[in-house]
């Protein structure tokens, strides 16, 4: 992260091919739960379907060149203060401290624009990695899907 400006930022609908590259490459694709591979049809439609949606917020990381990381907060529920956790880093930016920082700021939004007092978040199993970066953040494991 040493001599980088990332900017946090709203998902824009100009960002879908670079959310598809991203989502595509192996590391993440082994580890979310959409329709995969993801397309640009598929991923525009998406964009737009989300656009008024209020019980979602996505977000990016930027930097000068292009789009380092993706986050999200979906089905938010502001009643009880609630949302789960999404994140995934670009092929080119992984292990440069993005995802710490976007985690970081993704929590901050949550907690100073939401007021949320929960988040929750999926690991695939056997994904030692994961756990451990969520674990660093003070998430914990509180069950097991089958």
């Amino acid at each position: 992260m040493k001599d980088k400006s990332y900017k946090f930022d709203a998902f824009l609908s100009s960002d879908v091919t670079q959310r598809v590259t991203a989502v595509n490459s192996y590391d993440v694709l082994s580890g979310i739960f959409i329709e995969v591979p993801a397309t640009i049809d598929k991923t525009e439609a998406w964009a737009q379907s989300i656009v008024k949606n209020e019980s979602r917020r996505d977000f990016v990381l930027r930097d000068n060149e292009s789009i380092a990381a993706f986050s999200g907060l979906v089905n938010i529920n502001l009643k009880h203060g609630v949302a789960e956790l999404y994140i995934f880093i670009a092929e080119n930016y992984k292990g440069k401290g993005v995802g710490s920082y976007l985690l970081e700021c993704t929590l901050k939004y949550a907690k100073d624009e939401l007021n949320l007092r929960k988040i929750t978040l999926y690991v695939s199993d056997g994904n030692e990695k994961a756990h451990k970066f969520y674990e660093k953040f003070g998430f914990v494991q509180e069950g097991l899907l089958r």
